[in-house]
């Protein structure tokens, strides 16, 4: 019998595809910037090229128990690890050196601030804390963007300066639409709070705040794209096709049947907790979320 999360879960949309206009913004930034958006999100401008599987996602859905974020499936739980993640997103595997950010607090017009877009720019949603994809798209995905005079841009005509914005705007507009994304589909503006930050720092020595634990698990990632190593593994695989289909497997899951550790994880450290508490707070856009050492632990054969 399989046990399913015990918390009833929140309807779900699932991103069906990249919007087009998203795609033409990558593919129209300079090296440059291209570099720069790179440096920050890493390996998560990769998603740009990810189909979703739809099917799977909703299949995966009734498995997810929100309260303690793992997986729970008939004989096992499954916990994402911050090594997972952070290897998917191709991000340096030290995560001594690294200061995890918070969601910073942004006001409308901070926000119009970091994009140097006039205060008095016409968009209601931004005084709840949100504004549309066009909204940032008309200002700089648009590739005459900077030449547009009615669009409240301070820097108007300024094409450097407007190219400086862009990468910003972009990562903003990335990060509501694929990683954080909205039901609504609008984008929150407190993520240009976060990236603005993760900008600024990206060249600094961060002061240490997590501790590492030796013997656990830590990867070196070599140059590695995870997302490309995880199509090889599964090249010439088959696998179900349907949301039924997937539910069928997904239920019938055995903790014998699983790959436990990512073959691109050697095993030596793991991050599971700060240098101040026994634990570590995740945190999101909308909430915190915990991060239990022991399921992590356990997760990796080590407890």
């Amino acid at each position: 019998m399989c046990r399913m999360s015990t918390t009833e879960n929140k309807p779900f949309t699932a991103l069906k595809e990249i919007p087009l206009q998203l795609h033409m913004w990558w593919n129209d930034l300079e090296a440059d910037s291209r570099k720069a958006v790179i440096k920050n999100l890493g390996g998560l401008v990769g998603l740009l090229d990810v189909e979703p599987k739809v099917d799977v996602i909703k299949a995966l859905v009734p498995f997810w128990d929100p309260a303690h974020n793992i997986f729970r499936f008939s004989d096992f739980e499954l916990t994402p690890t911050l090594e997972e993640m952070a290897g998917y997103a191709g991000l340096s595997p030290n995560f001594r050196t690294l200061y995890p950010l918070a969601p910073r607090p942004v006001t409308s017009h901070k926000f119009l601030d970091l994009l140097s877009i006039s205060r008095n720019a016409q968009e209601e949603k931004l005084v709840a804390g949100y504004c549309a994809f066009q909204f940032l798209y008309r200002r700089y995905g648009n590739p005459r963007g900077f030449e547009e005079p009615k669009l409240g841009l301070t820097h108007a005509g300024n094409k450097d300066k407007w190219e400086a914005r862009r990468v910003l705007a972009f990562m903003v507009a990335f990060m509501g639409v694929v990683v954080c994304p909205r039901e609504d589909g609008h984008i929150e503006i407190g993520l240009a709070g976060m990236l603005d930050v993760a900008t600024k720092r990206v060249n600094d020595t961060m002061h240490e705040h997590l501790c590492h634990r030796v013997g656990y698990m830590n990867y070196g990632l070599m140059g590695l794209s995870c997302i490309e190593e995880f199509g090889t593994q599964i090249t010439g695989i088959e696998f179900p096709e349907g949301t039924e289909a997937w539910l069928s497997l997904l239920r019938s899951l055995t903790a014998d049947k699983i790959e436990w550790t990512l073959g691109w994880l050697p095993d030596t450290e793991a991050i599971y907790t700060s240098a101040e508490v026994p634990y570590i707070l995740l945190m999101g856009v909308r909430s915190i979320q915990p991060y239990a050492p022991y399921r992590v632990l356990r997760q990796l054969g080590r407890f």
